[in-house]
């Protein structure tokens, strides 16, 4: 018998963190959710999963017309999970 404890599987720490960044931005317009990489932190025993998504950014078309239209925007986040229970720990800017 091993003394170390239990990880969550990959696919469940990957769905913790897609749920999380979609609960952090509730009610803004996330577009194309996807999971991008992957790692496991062996030392800290945490998952670092990182989610890429679009997200509406409103711009002006001049300063002339007050009409806008919708861009997105490409965003990256890293969301470490702890590989135990599962749980989000924290989510950070994955600069490209």
């Amino acid at each position: 018998m091993t003394d170390t404890p239990l990880r969550i599987e990959v696919k469940d720490a990957v769905g913790a963190a897609m749920n999380f960044v979609s609960d952090m931005y509730e009610g803004q317009r996330l577009r194309d959710l996807l999971l991008e990489e992957v790692e496991m932190d062996q030392g800290e025993d945490k998952w670092l999963i990182t989610i890429g998504f679009s997200l509406a950014k409103e711009e002006s078309n001049s300063i002339l017309s007050p009409s806008t239209s919708r861009k997105f925007e490409r965003n990256y986040k890293i969301v470490t999970i702890d590989a135990h229970s599962g749980k989000p720990l924290s989510m950070k800017i994955r600069d490209i």
